[in-house]
């Protein structure tokens, strides 16, 4: 898809349509589960043993456009990083194995539905409008960790969304 293809939007509006095609592909996430977050952290009273957060992750600018209406847009490379965290505790021997493998919860099987639900994905405004120039591509992954203490594990999948970022409707902050 040609960048003049799309809609120019946000990143704001690009992670949230990551976040929501996340809640309506795994039918375990929802707005206590999978949310957008600064730190890719569970929050500290969750209800629920299992998390997803997509979180900012540094990008690259490609240079500005002009779309010809004298509407500011900068071509953006960026990505996203989505985190998945279990709470459970291991089995017997501490190998850790049902942490990994398990069928309803495991921290690879929940990745690779992630994958299936963003790799190759193409995101979209609520009109159906494209918001990405090409479509969501995994970069990495991080290795799966586990904390004994808490009995906490995750894993991280690294993201590519690229996009036209509008930023002549950007608001002006005044921090007074």
């Amino acid at each position: 898809m040609s960048r003049s293809d799309v809609k120019d939007t946000t990143k704001v509006e690009v992670l949230e349509a990551v976040v929501g095609k996340l809640r309506a592909d795994i039918a375990y996430f929802n707005e206590s589960t999978c949310f957008l977050s600064v730190h890719p952290e569970p929050p500290k009273n969750a209800q629920h043993n299992l998390h997803a957060t997509v979180s900012p992750v540094s990008g690259r600018y490609v240079g500005p456009a002009l779309d010809g209406g004298g509407a500011a847009t900068v071509m953006y490379e960026g990505a996203c990083m989505v985190t998945l965290f279990n709470h459970m505790k291991l089995d017997r021997v501490a190998h850790g194995v049902s942490m990994l493998t398990s069928q309803d919860r495991g921290l690879l099987v929940l990745q690779q539905a992630v994958l299936a639900s963003l790799a190759a994905a193409q995101l979209y405004d609520d009109s159906g409008q494209p918001l990405l120039t090409q479509e969501l591509y995994p970069i990495n992954d991080s290795d799966p960790r586990f904390e004994s203490v808490t009995s906490k594990g995750d894993v991280q999948m690294m993201f590519g969304l690229d996009f036209n970022w509008n930023v002549s409707a950007a608001p002006v902050v005044d921090p007074f």
